[in-house]
C-alpha cells in the first residue's frame, strides 16, 4: 500500500514537471518579449514613440 503512495507522488510530480518545461519553453514567450519587430516601438508592450 505505501508503494503506491510514492508511485502516484511520483506520477503527479513527473506530469507537472512536463507542465511547467512545457509552459516555460512555449516559443509565444519569445514573441512577447521581443517588441523591436512592430517597428518604432518605445515600450515593452508595443507603444508608439511619442518624440519623433
Amino acid at each position: 500500500m505505501r508503494s503506491t503512495k510514492y508511485i502516484y507522488l511520483f506520477l503527479v510530480m513527473l506530469i507537472l514537471t512536463l507542465f511547467l518545461y512545457d509552459h516555460l519553453t512555449s516559443p509565444v514567450m519569445t514573441s512577447v518579449s521581443s517588441p523591436s519587430k512592430i517597428g518604432k516601438s518605445c515600450a515593452p508592450c508595443g507603444a508608439p514613440c511619442l518624440s519623433e
